[in-house]
């Protein structure tokens, strides 16, 4: 049996996922009712060091895949903390695959965590993270309204 994917809302404008950020990545997020995933292909322009891939996109990215199995339960929150471990380098061409997932959560923190692999399923990233809920109803409404 598959389960099906649903596509995470997104910010128009965000550097990550948003579609009417002319600098941005535009990845889209999709969630399976676990996990939510999205891929990256290394390009030219995404580079630190020569080939290299830089290590802020990775952490761009893995922070948004992990806000986003929060968003895909319809819960709204900021980043409060962001742990990283670049395990592994990556290169210009290369395809990676990000996945984050809520781990716990309580009234006010939710403490996700994510990882980046390339296609061979080598680790290039780890990352865990807490996301203090927007409970503030004119704050939420605010967020909630630039989402799609």
């Amino acid at each position: 049996m598959t389960t099906k994917k649903q596509e995470v809302v997104v910010y128009p404008k965000c550097f990550v996922c948003g579609d009417e950020n002319p600098r941005g990545l535009k990845l889209r997020f999709f969630w399976d009712g676990a996990v939510c995933q999205t891929s990256f292909l290394v390009e030219p322009d995404n580079v630190g060091y020569e080939n290299t891939l830089h290590g802020g996109i990775i952490a761009s990215i893995i922070d948004e895949v992990m806000i986003k199995a929060i968003l895909a339960k319809g819960q709204i929150a900021l980043t409060a903390e962001l742990n990283l471990k670049y395990r592994a380098p990556a290169s210009i061409g290369e395809n990676l695959v990000f996945i984050g997932k809520i781990d716990k959560e309580n009234r006010r923190v939710i403490s996700a965590s994510g990882f980046a692999e390339n296609s061979s399923g080598r680790t290039i990233a780890t990352a865990t993270g807490k996301y203090v809920l927007i409970r503030d109803s004119a704050r939420r409404k605010s967020l909630g309204e630039s989402l799609q």
